[in-house]
């Protein structure tokens, strides 16, 4: 048998862990994608700044873009499909 965690301390374990990578300077990066009509292909990966990025903050949430998809991605929203299976996706604003 292992240890199990309680639904309460997995809420305060999270919120905990996200507060670190916050503080640690890491976000999320949009990589490798294309545009299509009005919604964009895209990797997105959990990364820290690098040098020559443009880097985006949002509702305290750290965007790292090569400049190139900077410029692609200037008019899009980084947005949940839906709330119980959270896809993202890009939409344009």
């Amino acid at each position: 048998m292992s240890i199990t965690v309680s639904k309460r301390a997995v809420k305060k374990l999270k919120d905990e862990l996200i507060q670190k990578c916050l503080s640690m300077g890491l976000g999320y990066r949009i990589a490798d994608g294309s545009v299509e009509s009005s919604q964009a292909i895209f990797n997105m990966m959990v990364d820290k700044e690098h040098p020559g990025d443009v880097v985006s903050i949002s509702n305290g949430i750290k965007i790292f873009l090569d400049p190139e998809k900077a410029v692609l991605l200037k008019d899009y929203e980084l947005d949940c499909l839906n709330e119980n299976n959270c896809n993202f996706c890009l939409k344009k604003k």
